[in-house]
C-alpha cells in the first residue's frame, strides 16, 4: 500500500484555520505471489482547525469531512 496526502490552508480569522486536503492510496493485491489487482483511490477533505490559547505552541481542534 502507498498513500500520502497533501493539504493546503489558509487563515480566515485570527485562530481559525480552512483547508483541503486530497488523499491518494494505491493498494495492490497478491495470492501467492502474483499480482491480482491494483486499486487507486483520490479523495477531497476539507477541514477547518481552531487553535486554542494565545501562546507560540498551543493545542488545536479539527473537524474534516472525507469523500473518496
Amino acid at each position: 500500500q502507498f498513500s500520502f496526502g497533501p493539504s493546503v490552508a489558509f487563515f480566515v480569522k485570527d485562530n481559525l484555520l480552512l483547508g483541503i486536503n486530497v488523499p491518494f492510496s494505491v493498494v495492490s493485491s497478491r495470492f501467492d505471489g502474483v499480482l491480482q489487482g491494483r486499486t487507486t483511490e483520490l479523495g477531497i477533505t476539507p477541514f477547518v482547525r481552531k487553535y486554542i490559547g494565545q501562546n507560540r505552541l498551543r493545542p488545536f481542534v479539527q473537524a474534516d469531512l472525507a469523500f473518496t
